[in-house]
């Protein structure tokens, strides 16, 4: 299994496409709304090299972000060996802002990790998000595939 990354530093504000200095990550960050209520905080980096050939990675324009998975998998490969982590925590002071709650106040923080199938120690994505309470996360997954790994 790849080696786990270091937790990076949030280089950008939320709702904001970041152009990356040489080396630097590609940074994704945006605020999710329902009803005009804050429902979500999420934040992914990227390969910086990514963004010559997946120009949708320095679009602001939400239609193109929609694409941005499909184009990263024509370049490197399907993105198959996944890693999530979901904590519950309180807020800091900057999730706090961006949901709308009080320092804190309880959430939902999540992680995780897409390293890409043709090249395994190839991180494709890490990604942070945070949700407010009375959110529901679900994930489909296939009994088979887990039972050849136990």
């Amino acid at each position: 299994m790849p080696k786990l990354p270091r937790r990076p530093v949030l280089r950008d504000q939320a709702g904001r496409s970041s152009h990356p200095t040489e080396g630097a990550p590609h940074v994704r960050g945006w605020v999710t709304t329902d009803d005009d209520v804050r429902s979500a905080l999420s934040v992914s980096w990227f390969p910086a090299d990514l963004a010559d050939s997946v120009p949708e990675l320095l679009s602001t324009d939400p239609a193109q972000a929609a694409t941005i998975g499909r184009r990263i998998e024509e370049m490197v490969g399907p993105m198959r060996h996944c890693r999530d982590y979901v904590e519950a925590r309180a807020a800091d002071a900057r999730e706090a802002g961006y949901l709308q709650l009080p320092i804190g106040s309880p959430i939902l923080a999540g992680t995780y990790l897409h390293w890409s199938t043709n090249d395994p120690d190839l991180l494709i994505e890490y990604g942070e998000y945070v949700l407010p309470p009375k959110k529901v996360l679900s994930w489909d997954y296939d009994v088979d595939d887990m039972a050849t790994e136990m």
